[in-house]
């Protein structure tokens, strides 16, 4: 009995206390919702409708825009743009602006200044949500890297073409599964 009491006993002396046991579960919802909650509902569903009517538009005027940019480039991936290709993608990068004002982003702040491109040529950044990649296209225009597989993507795609994507493929061996020996 002494060597199961010990076992149990927490490493650093007494365990903590962490206090009484919390019922409520934050993942359930009541059936029956109040007034206040049904108001607000039927208030904010217009506002929700237009911001997916705007997004979905923002994002065809950029398919367009880009399909444009791209218009007569045999290869888009390998031979770097002019300036007139260039300065066509400003537009989207107004639509991903406009994209960010969409979904709620009026003004994000900005601490300091970017180097210029001659000391800091490498853009290195971990997006941790969807909405990271597309603050730094509206920021920098970046020439990005991301994986074959992404380019081949029937919409996003178009959209890494016009960025000019440095591909590297997730699968480098291809593997035959309909030779096998016996």
């Amino acid at each position: 009995m002494l060597v199961r009491e010990k076992s149990r006993e927490f490493p650093l002396g007494d365990s903590p206390s962490l206090g009484p046991q919390s019922t409520v579960n934050p993942f359930h919802e009541p059936k029956n919702k109040s007034v206040l909650q049904l108001l607000k509902t039927l208030l904010l569903l217009p506002l929700f409708l237009l911001r997916v009517v705007c997004l979905v538009t923002l994002m065809a005027l950029g398919y367009v825009f880009i399909r444009l940019a791209l218009l007569g480039v045999s290869d888009p991936l390998f031979k770097p743009f002019n300036r007139f290709r260039r300065a066509s993608l400003w537009t989207v990068r107004a639509g991903a602006r406009a994209v960010l004002f969409t979904m709620g982003y009026y003004y994000i702040p900005v601490k300091g200044r970017p180097a210029h491109r001659s000391q800091a040529p490498i853009i290195v950044c971990n997006h941790i949500s969807f909405v990271d990649p597309i603050f730094v296209f509206y920021r920098h225009l970046p020439v990005i890297v991301s994986a074959k597989e992404n380019v081949e993507m029937p919409i996003v795609g178009v959209f890494l073409k016009a960025l000019q994507v440095k591909t590297k493929s997730i699968f480098p061996i291809t593997l035959n599964f309909t030779a096998r020996s016996k």
